[in-house]
């Protein structure tokens, strides 16, 4: 398997994000504010020219860290069938470039339940107490200071 981890358009993003993150719902629910802004960074794992895993990358203050240039990890996403082969990984190391080039200081998520475990042995680090988003679940806020 050749794979590219690349920049993408947040157009991209989609035929990954709503099926994967918002099934059954309409387009619309999977383009998140601040998909268009200047300073978002969306990358994609392509795969044979197809995109399997997608992740965006906004410029967005994390209220706990409001004195660090902060990005807000969203959308990451896998399509099912390239799931458990690494490509998540490869994706958070690919943010964590890009974040540094860009010079931000810490990166941070809402992290679904399910996936805590995946973004703790990424080095990431929970803060506060899980909190529920509605139509979409448990969640924990986390985040990963850059060196």
């Amino acid at each position: 398997m050749e794979l590219e981890i690349c920049a993408i358009s947040a157009a991209d993003t989609l035929a990954v994000r709503l099926p994967v993150l918002r099934p059954g719902r309409p387009a619309a629910s999977a383009v998140f504010d601040g998909d268009q802004e200047p300073s978002t960074i969306h990358l994609g794992a392509v795969v044979a020219d197809e995109i399997v895993a997608v992740v965006s990358l906004m410029k967005t203050p994390m209220v706990e860290q409001i004195d660090q240039v902060a990005y807000q990890l969203r959308g990451m996403a896998t399509q099912p069938q390239w799931q458990g082969q690494g490509l998540g990984r490869q994706l958070l190391s690919a943010c964590t470039d890009a974040v540094d080039q860009v010079k931000g200081d810490i990166i941070w998520c809402n992290a679904r339940a399910h996936v805590v475990g995946f973004y703790r042995a990424a080095g990431y680090q929970a803060i506060g107490a899980p909190f529920h988003i509605v139509d979409v679940g448990q969640h924990q806020k986390m985040f990963l200071p850059l060196p």
